[in-house]
């Protein structure tokens, strides 16, 4: 057997009958996509210790010429300086020299012990198994790592941080000789305490690296004179959430490079805690930011709530991930989601109190603004004309759309949810709608926040189409809209950007998402217990914190918006803003992205007697005593509103009333539906219905087990007297139509 196999051999025996550990715990420490700190935490060991294999070669060749010049020649002790060091120490009479190598010092770091010769045997042992079973590049990287700088600082990387405030790789000649210094008399050369000493010694190694060649004659000039400006100070701990979280999932990392931009992480946890203090005097105690460069989906600043470290409004509850109710933020989704279906921007929707099977929802204001154009029910933030459309795509379009887009609360609860999703019933992350309003941003395409250097650009998901996103966008960036925060109404400089503010039930929650061409900033606001304010609004509260930080985001001039893509344009009724029909002769051009199924009747020719006073169909039209005219041919939710506010309108006279057709009428009770259960909560609560006429009935009248107690319009009921248990529902039109319903009645605790 031959010598190396031999030492192979021995030095297997001694790794399992000695075992040596040289396993190190780290710092977890979290950087910024450009290096710079962003939060760090204390070891295992309680030690600030930070990893790093990127040490300058000027520093590696110091401290090699310093401490150990063959380095690379020996295989961990040095024959010849332990011959050295043993004639020194005789002759002096006292130990003047240690001839410890690298190696045996990163030993002695890793195991430290009594300075006695007998540790010396064990420190040369142990440095030729180091030797044995790493490379002199990993040897060099844990002396690196492990040296001492005073405290519980270790390591060249942490000595740069603490006393720099920089990384290692970004230290000057003069900073790099500071630190070849330190380890040897941690204590006794305090920077803060021992400063002149400090720079003495610092001064005498710059002589002796230039006579080794590590530094230029024109270098050595300059570091000797430069300042001394080494002093220990606290570092900073910022995104204080997010670092705790991308730590806790990095696990045995010994860093984590986030995309976080340290210098617009500083700017938004100050603007949001300075803003948050303002909002204390209204009972609103916290507030949580997310900004996303769009194209890339980085998350360049993440503040999950005013003050991390304040115990009274949970400051630890990260606000940017928790699950709250999200107003009418996502309203932007159902229109575009809509607008792919064929809805377009001038279609007039109807804004009036309105029966959604049981659901009754109400504007902001309680006000109701009747025929509006969809691009207008947007700005302003319509509720019924929402609710209205996501009842016609169907709220599984939504949830599908939305689990799409890594909403992970919606697509657990997709099959609970209902209209009111619309309005904010449901649950969002402000991380979720960051990522969703940067697709509007990147013309309808998904791809999920990054935030890590690491984490891929993933491919994109379609929500929906260049085109609606720029149709929804140019809506959203309008500022002739109730939610523009009062500071921004005269500010001509203000950035171009495109937003939704959201208000939740009981104003529990206000939003503000927007994006321009760059970034998109999601801000919400509130309490992290729920507990409502009466001045909780996303227009008031939100809206300018998210204003604000965009400033911060983009120069005040900006306009910069995306390239206007070239929409197809269509001609559509004036009045109703569908594609026209034979008798609509007001007509616009207005864009879209998919055609309209529809084509408007909203005026239409009928067979009307000579006098006007009765109407007929092909069944009932007289030989003679008969002509055609034109009227209005409204849909009937329409007819019931200009009814009831009184609007002019030119209906169409009574059907002939000895028509054997009447019973063809298409009057119909919508709610309540046959079969159901319905709660009330108060004691002689009254129950309201809802049926939708015939367009060509003009009143229909209710019964209630047979029992008749009223008139209305379509769209409306009387309030209808009951009592617990089963109950039947009729309607009769003027038509001679008819309808009924069973359902039952229930008291609430019952």
């Amino acid at each position: 057997m031959n010598a190396s196999a031999m030492t192979w051999l021995l030095f297997a025996a001694a790794d399992a009958l000695l075992p040596f550990n040289v396993r190190v715990d780290y710092s977890p420490v979290v950087y910024d996509a450009d290096g710079r700190l962003v939060a760090a935490y204390l070891s295992a060991d309680d030690k600030w210790r930070f990893h790093t294999d990127n040490v300058p070669e000027a520093l590696k060749q110091a401290l090699m010429f310093k401490e150990d010049r063959r380095f690379y020649y020996h295989f961990g002790v040095d024959v010849l300086a332990v011959l050295r060091a043993a004639i020194t120490n005789a002759v002096t009479r006292r130990r003047t020299s240690g001839a410890s190598t690298i190696t045996m010092q990163v030993v002695r770091l890793l195991h430290p012990g009594p300075r006695t010769y007998e540790r010396k045997i064990f420190e040369a042992f142990y440095a030729l198994r180091l030797e044995y079973r790493l490379s002199k590049r990993q040897i060099l990287e844990l002396y690196f790592n492990l040296l001492p700088f005073g405290g519980n600082i270790e390591g060249v990387e942490a000595a740069a941080r603490f006393y720099f405030q920089k990384s290692v790789a970004a230290l000057s000649p003069a900073q790099l000789t500071t630190l070849c210094v330190l380890p040897n008399r941690p204590n006794g050369l305090r920077p803060d305490k021992r400063g002149a000493e400090l720079i003495k010694a610092r001064n005498k190694w710059l002589e002796k690296f230039k006579s080794a060649k590590i530094w230029t004659e024109e270098t050595l000039e300059i570091a000797k004179i430069e300042a001394l400006t080494a002093r220990r100070r606290p570092l900073g701990m910022y995104a204080k959430h997010l670092s705790r979280k991308l730590v806790d999932e990095a696990r045995d990392a010994k860093s984590v490079a986030s995309t976080l931009k340290l210098d617009l992480q500083i700017q938004a946890e100050t603007r949001v805690k300075n803003y948050v203090q303002r909002l204390k005097a209204y009972r609103i105690t916290n507030a949580a930011a997310v900004v996303v460069e769009n194209q890339d989906r980085a998350v360049r600043a993440y503040v999950g709530s005013a003050d991390f470290d304040d115990a009274a409004t949970a400051g630890q509850v990260d606000g940017a991930a928790a699950v709250r109710s999200p107003g009418s933020a996502l309203k932007p989704l159902i229109y575009a989601l809509a607008i792919e279906k064929g809805l377009n921007p001038k279609r007039m929707l109807l804004d009036a109190p309105t029966n959604f099977g049981g659901f009754w929802p109400e504007n902001y204001d309680r006000k109701y603004r009747g025929l509006v154009r969809a691009e207008d029910a947007l700005a302003q933030s319509l509720n019924v004309p929402a609710v209205a459309i996501l009842e016609k795509i169907g709220i599984s379009a939504l949830t599908q759309a939305l689990s799409a887009a890594g909403f992970a609360q919606i697509e657990k609860d997709a099959k609970k949810l209902g209209l009111a999703a619309a309005l904010g019933g449901c649950g969002v992350r402000p991380v979720e709608m960051a990522g969703l309003y940067a697709a509007f941003a990147d013309g309808g395409r998904y791809r999920p926040i990054r935030k890590r250097v690491a984490d891929p650009v993933e491919p994109p998901i379609s929500l929906f189409s260049p085109e609606t996103a720029q149709i929804v966008g140019e809506i959203l960036r309008r500022r002739d809209r109730p939610d523009l925060p009062a500071p921004f109404v005269e500010a001509a400089d203000a950035p171009a950007v495109s937003w939704k503010t959201g208000t939740s039930l009981g104003r529990r929650d206000a939003w503000a998402c927007g994006y321009s061409q760059k970034y998109t900033v999601v801000v919400w606001t509130g309490n992290f217990d729920g507990e409502p304010s009466p001045f909780l609004t996303g227009t008031d509260v939100a809206a300018p914190l998210m204003f604000d930080l965009f400033s911060m985001l983009e120069p005040r001039h900006s306009s910069a918006v995306a390239a206007p893509l070239r929409l197809p344009k269509t001609e559509v009724c004036a009045y109703t803003g569908l594609p026209p029909g034979p008798f609509c002769h007001d007509k616009i051009f207005d864009v879209y992205v998919a055609p309209s199924r529809e084509t408007c009747d909203h005026r239409k020719e009928y067979w009307v007697s000579n006098d006007g006073k009765t109407s007929y169909c092909m069944e009932c039209l007289p030989e003679k005593g008969a002509e055609k005219r034109i009227y209005d041919h409204l849909p009937a939710e329409w007819t019931a509103y200009f009814e009831r506010e009184g609007i002019k309108h030119d209906f169409p006279p009574p059907h002939n009333p000895q028509c054997s057709k009447l019973g063809a009428s298409q009057t119909k009770i919508v709610f309540p539906t046959h079969g159901a259960e319905i709660f009330t909560t108060t004691a002689g609560q009254r129950l309201r219905a809802q049926a939708h006429a015939d367009a060509r009935a003009h009143h229909l009248h209710w019964f209630v087990d047979e029992r008749y107690v009223g008139a209305t319009v379509s769209g409306e009921s009387p309030p209808l007297p009951h009592s617990d248990g089963k109950i039947k529902l009729t309607v009769r039109d003027d038509l001679g139509g008819k309808h009924s319903v069973e359902f039952k009645v229930k008291s609430a605790g019952r």
